[in-house]
């Protein structure tokens, strides 16, 4: 530490090269995702769609329907 003039230069140099060698490590153990596990880490939840969502969506977009012609008459 002797042979150091500016300590603070020193240390902020010596900060930047080290976040620059952990990112490239990072970005080497880093394979390449699916989009469902994607979107699994983006999401902290799952949706599970079948069937019987989608025929109860319809029917509730049928109901509401009929509900706002009986308003109207």
């Amino acid at each position: 530490m002797n042979e150091i003039n500016n300590l603070k230069s020193y240390l902020l140099r010596s900060l930047r090269n080290r976040l620059i060698d952990i990112n490239r490590t990072n970005k080497e153990d880093t394979t390449p995702l699916t989009a469902q596990e994607e979107m699994r880490d983006v999401l902290p939840f799952q949706l599970h769609v079948t069937v019987e969502d989608e025929l109860i969506l319809k029917e509730d977009a049928e109901e509401i329907t009929i509900h706002n012609l009986s308003d109207y008459l």
